[in-house]
């Protein structure tokens, strides 16, 4: 009997410290100096993931796709994603000192890329070397953060994989060819245009077709929309909406 009760003992002690460990990592702030630079452990990953937001597929993807962009384009990324640094309102400074403290990318090119994004603190950044400051200005590094990494976390159904795999395909795209990389449509976006696309069709046949009275029913089938909903007879309203000068991402 005292050995049973001994062993449910052990047992809970070990469910506590498991417990505890699960909590802790998930409120690690992390800085420059002890995130895991996985790439120095191997070097077919770029991706630090200590607390696995991002799902092995997605990493594994990932890190592909860095990889292409390195052996291709001499370009050494490193790409962060956690839930909190201890700089999260200074991120740029933390992008650029994790960058300058490992040396990331060539001493003699400077194609070197840090991208930061602290994810339950809303923030993100992308750094790129003295040697991409010409392929990746700042302007271009804003709008790759707000079209692939907002994007994909703001919302009900935030998606840390899309945001992070689809950065690095914009990446390695836009630095082999030089033009702005754009997503390609989901299944559902593509099933909208297309019903989208046949409704505009079928309106612009029934433009042309005509009723007895000579009157096109494209027209008809507008004045029974308008008739019904009271249309057309009173000023709309705008939604109070006001504007602070200027705009240009790094939180969501």
């Amino acid at each position: 009997m005292k050995r049973i009760i001994n062993f449910i003992v052990m047992f809970i002690i070990m469910i506590s410290i498991t417990s505890c460990n699960h909590a802790s990592e998930g409120n690690d702030i992390w800085t420059i100096d002890n995130l895991p630079m996985v790439h120095l452990k191997d070097s077919t990953k770029y991706l630090v993931n200590p607390e696995h937001i991002v799902s092995p597929e997605a990493e594994d993807s990932i890190n592909k796709y860095l990889g292409m962009l390195e052996h291709r384009n001499g370009i050494q990324t490193v790409m962060v994603i956690v839930n909190k640094v201890d700089r999260p309102d200074d991120l740029g400074t933390f992008a650029n000192d994790l960058g300058n403290k490992y040396g990331v990318g060539s001493k003699t090119t400077d194609k070197g890329l840090v991208v930061v994004v602290a994810y339950d603190q809303h923030k993100w950044f992308i750094a790129p070397g003295k040697g991409l400051e010409s392929t990746f200005p700042d302007i271009r590094c804003k709008h790759l953060g707000k079209d692939f990494i907002v994007k994909h976390v703001k919302g009900d159904s935030p998606n840390p994989d899309k945001a992070m795999l689809s950065l690095s395909k914009a990446l390695y795209f836009e630095s082999v060819t030089g033009e702005q990389y754009v997503e390609p449509m989901t299944a559902e976006e593509l099933v909208i245009l297309i019903i989208i696309g046949i409704i505009i069709i079928v309106f612009i046949i029934g433009f042309f077709i005509k009723n007895d009275d000579g009157d096109s029913y494209s027209i008809l089938f507008l004045d029974a929309i308008i008739n019904s909903s009271g249309g057309g007879s009173g000023g709309g309203s705008f939604g109070g909406g006001s504007f602070g000068g200027g705009g240009a991402g790094g939180s969501w």
